[in-house]
């Protein structure tokens, strides 16, 4: 495996580590849930492959990674939010 395709692998696995199971947010028991990591891997891991893909391909700044990770975490909490209060209603 190339040295590249290494790292996005490690980020892949480390975005949901850092923000879900760090943070408390999930049960150590809830993320070996293969299930359950599967989903973590496509909210988390797929949006940190995304910007660190812009970054390189559009040689952006750091800040500028920054502000995308922002805008990620407002778009995420908006969508997750508007999907609990739909599904409490019905």
């Amino acid at each position: 495996m190339r040295r590249e395709g290494a790292a996005a692998l490690v980020l892949l696995f480390l975005s949901p580590i850092i923000a879900e199971f760090l943070s408390g947010s999930t049960t150590p028991t809830e993320f070996i849930n293969p299930v359950v990591l599967l989903m973590l891997l496509g909210l988390y891991g797929t949006s940190a492959l995304l910007i660190r893909e812009l970054r390189v391909r559009h040689g952006l700044s750091y800040a500028s990674v920054l502000v995308l990770g922002f805008a990620y975490g407002v778009l995420e909490e908006g969508l997750g939010s508007g999907l609990n209060v739909t599904f409490n209603h019905i």
